[in-house]
């Protein structure tokens, strides 16, 4: 049997924040901790597609960053093709790339760009990248007339 793609354990992220409490003067803030993802566990077999449907503040961008060693775990593992997102970091960002659709500069790529760009700034850049990006494209199910649009341009969903 194959890796799993994604293999989540018992992972667990908060933030700590310092809030004012109601009615209290301005500069007196207390430490206040947000649970931005509770335990999860999942699993993700390699060859098909996840959806991740969960309500705003759910943690599913947290979940993500986390996947895209972007944040840290406070517990529990998260592996991506068997590679821990903290201590193989440098490998699991060698297989996944994330593009907000927030950063400015990415939306003004297209898709097609977006991976050749990941792809290069993860040290691939052998013979066949274009065309391997092509077909991931078609694999995720981006018709061809729009893969070199830019990415402002396409719907979200």
């Amino acid at each position: 049997m194959s890796k799993p793609a994604i293999e989540i354990q018992g992972v667990r992220k908060a933030f700590r924040r310092r809030e004012r409490e109601a009615g209290a003067p301005w500069w007196r803030r207390e430490w206040k901790v947000k649970v931005a993802l509770h335990e999860l566990g999942l699993r993700v077999d390699a060859g098909g597609v996840t959806d991740i449907l969960r309500p705003n503040g759910s943690g599913k961008s947290t979940l993500i960053r986390i996947l895209g060693t972007l944040l840290t775990p406070d517990v529990g593992t998260a592996k991506v093709f068997g590679w821990d997102v903290v201590t193989d970091a440098l490998q699991v960002r060698r297989h996944v790339n994330r593009v907000s659709v927030e950063a400015a500069f990415f939306k003004e790529l297209s898709p097609w760009e977006n991976m050749v760009y990941a792809s290069r700034l993860y040290g691939n850049n052998s013979r066949g990248t274009r065309r391997r990006v092509v077909e991931i494209l078609e694999v995720l199910g981006m018709p061809k007339d729009v893969i070199d649009q830019p990415m402002k341009q396409l719907s979200r969903g």
